[in-house]
């Protein structure tokens, strides 16, 4: 259902083809239903956020860093978490990231210390925190559902300079010191009329669990641009959030990694990969990969923080040689949990560049916040 909804919202429904037509009318009815039902999600959501705002403090020593948005699904959040996580790191400050370990079947809170050699499992702390162990050795982490919890138990047993909370915007309860929000260029233009509205609607009728409005409590906008050559921002944001500082981000493929080793995107030439992910912004991707001229043999949406079963593996192995592919593109989300060596072809996995359009202006504003 989920990834019949992803679909959906996205536009991508439009290009179902004939077999799919049956199924999809009969999901649209049902998603006509969830146009209702948007509405006291909202009213719910409004009444949490008072309560959480009712019981804001500050228990801590570090200072709090929230990196967050409005929307379900992906945003970009990991992503730069990681890269604001490094560049503390090189500022010679220490590091704990609060994550809540979504899409994880246990339930028990965390406390994982910087360079920790314990293995944990996806089932305990998430794909996410998986992947963002290995690229930030350096770091510590705290998984739990309350995050506010996570943020005493990080001060308290890790000690770090800065804490960064992955998905942090709607914890009101948590007095921060830079409370940061992405946003997708595609969604504020949305927003802004200048293009159709797909996904700019209250959750589930479209991706927002807040409305454009609640961009007023943020003081820092991260902008992800869909491409290089957009630009003012500041003009579009200026209704919700005139006061807060606007930094455009480019995010593009760099390249792919494959046995540990980075190659130019131009080694999948001549090949025809089948692409599958289990992330929130899998039509985003695909989007960048057509913009680099890659030809997919098919592609295949598992829906957000997905578990790959032998079932899953044995389906794609015969949906690639049904579309004729020679390997198999994903993510790096997508990498810890799976077992490259049960696929029966190549799996490349994208390796992307973010990069802050003012990566001075970044560095001064962290700067002032840390010191």
């Amino acid at each position: 259902m989920k990834r019949w909804w992803e679909r959906l919202v996205s536009g991508e429904s439009e290009r179902a083809t004939p077999s799919e037509k049956g199924r999809y009318a009969v999901f649209c009815l049902l998603f006509c239903l969830l146009r209702v039902i948007s509405v006291p999600y909202h009213l719910i959501s409004q009444l949490q956020l008072s309560r959480r705002q009712a019981k804001r403090s500050r228990e801590w020593k570090a200072k709090v860093i929230s990196i967050g948005n409005i929307t379900v699904g992906g945003s970009g959040k990991t992503p730069i978490t990681i890269y604001l996580a490094d560049l503390l790191h090189r500022q010679g400050k220490k590091v704990a990231v609060i994550h809540s370990g979504y899409g994880r079947r246990e339930k028990e809170e965390y406390i994982i210390e910087p360079g920790s050699t314990t293995n944990y499992t996806i089932a305990q702390i998430g794909d996410e925190v998986s992947m963002m162990r290995e690229k930030l050795p350096f770091a510590g982490f705290a998984v739990g559902a309350n995050k506010k919890q996570m943020v005493k138990l990080a001060d308290r047993q890790l000690k770090p300079d800065i804490i960064l909370i992955d998905d942090g915007f709607q914890r009101l309860d948590i007095e921060k010191d830079i409370d940061l929000v992405i946003i997708s260029s595609h969604l504020l233009r949305q927003a802004a009329g200048e293009i159709r509205r797909t996904t700019c609607h209250p959750f589930p009728r479209g991706i927002l669990r807040e409305s454009i409005s609640s961009l007023e409590r943020a003081n820092v906008l991260f902008v992800m641009k869909e491409n290089e050559n957009e630009s003012d921002f500041d003009k579009i944001l200026e209704a919700h959030n005139s006061a807060a500082r606007v930094l455009p981000w480019t995010m593009s493929i760099a390249g792919v990694e494959i046995d540990g080793e980075i190659e130019d995107l131009s080694v999948l030439n001549g090949k025809r990969p089948y692409v599958f992910a289990a992330i929130g912004s899998f039509y985003r991707m695909l989007r960048m990969l057509n913009k680099r001229g890659i030809t997919i043999a098919e592609k295949r949406n598992f829906g957000d923080h997905h578990t790959y079963t032998e079932k899953d593996f044995s389906r794609l192995k015969r949906w690639s040689d049904h579309y004729s592919a020679d390997c198999y593109l994903t993510t790096a989300k997508d990498m810890v949990k799976l077992q490259p060596e049960v696929l029966d072809k190549p799996v490349y996995c994208l390796h992307l560049d973010l990069q802050p359009e003012d990566s001075a202006g970044l560095e001064q504003m962290i700067e002032m916040v840390v010191s």
